[in-house]
């Protein structure tokens, strides 16, 4: 049986809770968006799809090793911002400060899961906490209205990164930690 996998790094409760005030905030606009539950505000560092156990087992090994050398480090919440542009907007996003821990993480994870011949994105890796998804319905944004919905800037320290499963529900996804890694180094 396969599973949704992916890596990521989970935020602390008080993040995901003053995360969730300001996406409570964000409702008052009656966007047509589906926003993220409060457990599963996350980081996502690599999405391998669906991964038999056997494959799960090798991700794991990959981890292990990966999260040896590094140190814990802080992250910053940046500002709200979408993807992919104002003009057609299908995900609503807190961007999040491009550390050079993070980004050199998530390269050599990319790395060691290609040579391991998984599969991972080539497109560039935009750190980010996704708040909602659009529905069918197309949403344009105003750039000086991005630009004046601040979310207090928060700062947090990255103590794990985590293999997780995402199982699909029609009132939506349900994210369980399958194992977690601390950083070492």
């Amino acid at each position: 049986m396969k599973h949704r996998i992916f890596i990521a790094i989970n935020l602390p409760k008080d993040i995901k809770q003053k995360i969730a005030l300001f996406s409570q905030n964000l409702k008052r606009f009656n966007w047509p968006v589906k926003w993220v539950e409060l457990e599963n505000f996350d980081i996502t560092l690599n999405f391998l799809g669906d991964l038999t156990p056997k494959e799960v087992e090798k991700v794991c090994l990959i981890l292990e090793k990966t999260s040896k050398n590094y140190h814990p480090f802080d992250l910053k919440i940046e500002r709200l911002n979408i993807f992919p542009n104002l003009a057609h907007v299908r995900t609503v996003i807190l961007e999040v400060e491009k550390n050079d821990e993070l980004m050199k993480l998530q390269q050599e994870l990319s790395s060691r899961l290609k040579v391991n011949e998984f599969r991972v994105e080539e497109r560039k890796f935009n750190p980010h906490i996704t708040l909602g998804r659009v529905k069918r319905k197309r949403l344009r944004l105003d750039e000086n209205l991005l630009n004046n919905l601040s979310v207090s800037q928060s700062v947090f320290t990255v103590q794990n990164i985590e293999i997780m499963k995402s199982e699909l529900f029609p009132e939506g996804p349900k994210y369980n930690i399958v194992k977690s890694y601390t950083l070492l180094r």
